[in-house]
């Protein structure tokens, strides 16, 4: 009986401790910004009771979730912190600033791709969207910016024709992934990255196997041969991966190509973990967590962290949300998948502030939707959208970096833009 009177007085003890902690935890939560929690996004999906708590930087803190941190002061623990995330603020002369850099020869090279982002859709979200920071959209500014083709080899392309378009320099026939129009494997710019001792990084919040990813990384006659993409991609091994696992892929997740990776399921686990691995020893492998609006950002710092390596890295982003809505014919899907982008862009001008042996650039795949400009006292709505398929205009190239110069004003393929790319790549 005193054991158990015991035993009920120790546990009194430690809740009334928690609680303590809790609430000390909550008193000095003001001054950092969240965009982890994302309860006030119309696209959240954060599980309930799962809210996670911001603390100020000075205070020895841990927040357990099933006996895993998922929040450490870096600081005073060395412990890395991904999660929760705290958006990058940018002014506007800070951009300039960056702008405005000298910079060298590249090392590190960074394609972003908005899938489906058409000229309009920039339009669009520059001035409807909610999401800008207060001077609006951060790549907008950049101040070299063409346009580029993007028809395949049957005229107005898909995804998987633009990605090959885009990492060989060749054009091929839809559905075709690395592969020539007479089915021959194509040398991509992430396998000569690998040859020029650099390291390769693919986050995407598509797929892990879709179109854009597989271009950059695998070999097959079909987008949609799902087996021979994770053998080929797998075989390749980007050194980071992140993407969505659809269930094609999560048959997979226990195959003999994955033992050599460090694997995060979803945001909640990245700090417990990528601190098991602060040395980098491991290839990481990401799980993209969907619905979480800074989870692109999140997951672009990560690979910039680590593709660190005395040769440079070659690094492919891709938003693929102006794609997804351009299908459907969702305007302002359409207008929010823009600011994602842009969110992730300034994460990369934000390193290259320290880096200027980078070269950047943004461009898109196709347009989707035919999206046009609503004419005067024209309310913004779905009849903007004149298909739901894609369509061959022109979309735009912004670039930043050594040469970068090269693209302003001009109109080029996307042969061409590869081209640029690989001989970045190559150091020419």
């Amino acid at each position: 009986m005193i054991k158990k009177l015991l035993s009920c007085l120790i546990i009194a003890v430690m809740m009334l401790t928690v609680a303590a902690c809790r609430g000390e935890q909550n008193s000095n939560n003001s001054d950092i910004t969240n965009i982890g929690n994302v309860e006030n996004s119309s696209n959240a999906s954060q599980p309930e009771g799962d809210e996670k708590e911001d603390v100020s930087s000075d205070t020895h803190t841990h927040d357990y979730e099933d006996g895993i941190c998922i929040f450490c002061n870096d600081e005073l623990d060395g412990y890395l912190r991904y999660y929760p995330f705290n958006e990058i603020k940018v002014t506007k002369n800070e951009l300039n600033s960056i702008f405005k850099k000298k910079y060298t020869k590249p090392k590190n090279i960074i394609v972003m791709i908005g899938d489906g982002m058409g000229p309009n859709d920039i339009i669009l979200s520059e001035k409807y969207s909610q999401d800008l920071y207060s001077f609006g959209l951060a790549f907008n500014d950049i101040p070299y910016q063409g346009l580029v083709t993007t028809d395949s080899l049957e005229g107005t392309t898909d995804s998987a024709a633009s990605a090959t378009a885009l990492a060989t320099g060749t054009k091929t026939r839809n559905g075709y992934v690395g592969k020539n129009y007479l089915g021959a494997d194509l040398k991509n710019v992430s396998e000569i990255a690998r040859e020029c001792g650099k390291k390769v990084g693919i986050v995407t919040n598509d797929s892990i196997l879709g179109a854009t990813p597989m271009g950059f990384t695998a070999h097959a006659n079909s987008r949609d041969d799902h087996f021979e993409l994770f053998n080929s991609a797998f075989t390749f091994a980007p050194d980071v991966f992140v993407g969505v696992a659809d269930s094609s892929y999560k048959n997979n997740m226990s195959h003999s190509l994955l033992q050599n990776y460090l694997i995060s399921e979803s945001v909640y686990d990245l700090n417990y973990v990528l601190n098991s691995d602060k040395n980098v020893k491991k290839k990481y492998l990401g799980y993209y967590s969907e619905g979480m609006v800074s989870s692109l950002q999140v997951y672009t710092q990560i690979a910039l962290d680590r593709l660190k390596n005395k040769n440079g890295f070659f690094l492919m982003i891709e938003n693929t949300l102006a794609d997804k809505a351009g299908h459907s014919n969702d305007i302002y899907g359409k207008i929010d998948a823009v600011p994602v982008l842009d969110k992730a862009v300034v994460t990369v001008l934000n390193f290259m502030k320290n880096n200027p042996d980078t070269l950047l650039i943004i461009t898109s795949d196709h347009e989707t939707g035919g999206v046009r400009l609503p004419n005067e006292n024209e309310a913004v709505t779905n009849a903007l959208f004149s298909t739901s398929n894609h369509t061959s205009t022109d979309v735009k190239i912004f670039a930043l970096g050594y040469g970068a110069e090269y693209f302003n004003g001009k109109t080029v393929d996307n042969t061409e833009l590869a081209k640029f790319v690989i001989n970045a790549v190559k150091g020419n």
